[in-house]
Formats: C-alpha cells, structure tokens, sequence
C-alpha cells in the first residue's frame, strides 16, 4: 500500500505512515486531492488484480481551514469511516 501512496501523493506532498496500517498525506495545495486519490485508487485496483489476497483500503480527507490539527484528523477519521462504510455496501 505505501508504494501506491508514494506514487500517487508524493509529487505533491508528503506522505508518513503514523501506525500500522495508517498514513497521513499533507498536500501543498487542496486542488490535487481529487487527481491524487484518483489515481491512488488506480494503483489499488491494479495491484488487487496482481495480488487478489489485498484487504480494501479507506480513505478520508479534510483541508485544514484552521490552525487545528486535531479537528482536521477527527474530519478525516470521519471521512474515512463513510469511505468504509460505502466499501462494505458494495461487496
């Protein structure tokens, strides 16, 4: 999963893993979010048809507005939760 990060995130921010199987991106500029997560779910979808043994992967964002770090994670935390919930719909 990190490679797949790397490759659709890297070139417009930075990307860490903060535990586990959780990794936060800081992109420069909000306007690439929609292109990078696109194109990071491409990456996902190809290595599945390689390695059909790969859990699902979620994912959420949030633009920090403020100077509160805190609130944009538990935004994204949010956000992820509805990406999962959407995955579990589908399967």
């Amino acid at each position: 999963m990190r490679d797949c990060i790397k490759k659709a995130y890297a070139k417009y921010g930075y990307c860490y893993r903060v535990g586990g199987d959780e990794f936060c991106v800081l992109l420069k500029n909000s306007r690439n979010e929609e292109a990078c997560s696109s194109q990071f779910e491409s990456f996902i979808e190809k290595k599945r048809k390689k390695y059909n043994y790969l859990p699902s992967v979620s994912y959420g964002s949030a633009m920090l507005l403020t100077g509160d770090i805190v609130s944009v994670k538990d935004l994204a935390d949010q956000n992820m939760y509805l990406n999962k919930k959407k995955h579990k719909q589908q399967q």
